[in-house]
């Protein structure tokens, strides 16, 4: 018998995801947001996991925006380093750091280096309170889940501690107020965005 495929509407299913209200909310719909507000110049470093897989389909680069990221090493921690380079290194540019909060809590204590130095970068945290992306990877080499939660923690409490501006949104209707705020800051600013957990990072077919 012939195996008959299900051509998959690539960009009709890329579309539902960004104008999801689903609750908790899809990681998609972040860098979908974030994608129209960056400017044509502006600086993207990612950090590893799953989020780094959504901004890839989601975020649409323009003009002289230029990207960073980990690449075939899949290093988690270096999104927030990588901006604080950029910025001193362009500091006439909108740099913004995109990472995961398994990442992020790696690196953190390099956001009081932002704030010494008065660095107005923005970075997304993706919150869901675990290693999002090991979690296919087991699943898809027949184990169970385990070992992959996160404690919980309260990122806008942390960077304010730290000095910097801290912004949390956890619906579709918050993002974009949340990221305007943190980009338009004049300090160092970080969203946490607090995102669904269980969202297959894998090829689209295997959504669901």
């Amino acid at each position: 018998m012939a195996h008959l495929s299900v051509p998959i509407d690539i960009q009709g299913l890329k579309v539902a995801e960004e104008t999801s209200d689903a609750s908790p909310m899809l990681p998609q719909v972040v860098p979908a947001v974030l994608a129209g507000l960056l400017a044509d110049d502006a600086l993207i470093s990612l950090d590893c996991g799953a989020h780094t897989v959504f901004c890839a389909r989601h975020l649409r680069m323009r003009g002289n925006q230029q990207l960073a990221l980990a690449g075939n090493h899949t290093t988690m921690g270096p999104g927030l380093p990588y901006t604080i380079a950029a910025q001193l290194a362009f500091p006439g540019r909108q740099v913004v750091a995109c990472v995961g909060d398994g990442g992020f809590t790696m690196m953190m204590p390099e956001l009081l280096t932002a704030v010494k130095y008065r660095l107005p970068i923005t970075v997304v945290v993706f919150k869901n309170n675990s290693l999002a992306h090991v979690i296919y990877e087991q699943l898809d080499e027949g184990y169970k889940e385990f070992g992959l939660d996160l404690q919980p923690l309260d990122f806008v409490k942390y960077v304010e501690a730290c000095g910097a501006a801290g912004v949390r949104c956890s619906s579709r209707s918050e993002v974009r107020p949340a990221l305007e705020a943190a980009l338009h800051s004049k300090r160092p600013a970080v969203v946490e965005a607090v995102v669904a957990s269980h969202v297959n990072p894998a090829k689209p077919d295997k959504y669901g």
